[in-house]
């Protein structure tokens, strides 16, 4: 959620909806998160939020040690809006 905050910049507002996770195997060392939010991605959500004021995505993110082998993934859903839809809609009416 931060990371698309700082990417997306003030005009937009991004909340954490729901999170899953897939524990693929005990962790006991130091793991990594991988998070990866393309170009194409970001497109898609500035399109949707330019045509519906707001968008929900599910976007991944897994954990690896440091020689890649894969210990957990994680689905986040994420709320995104336009900041000034988002700030009418607190007035009154809900998301």
């Amino acid at each position: 959620m931060v990371q698309l905050i700082n990417i997306l910049g003030s005009n937009y507002v991004v909340w954490d909806k729901a999170a899953t996770v897939k524990f693929l195997k005990p962790i006991s060392k130091t793991v990594y998160a991988r998070f990866l939010i393309t170009d194409e991605v970001l497109e898609e959500i500035v399109a949707r939020v330019a045509s519906n004021k707001k968008h929900t995505i599910d976007l991944s993110a897994h954990f690896q040690n440091e020689h890649g082998i894969l210990y957990a993934e994680v689905t986040k859903t994420l709320f995104i809006a336009d900041k000034q839809y988002y700030n009418s809609l607190k007035s009154g009416s809900s998301i």
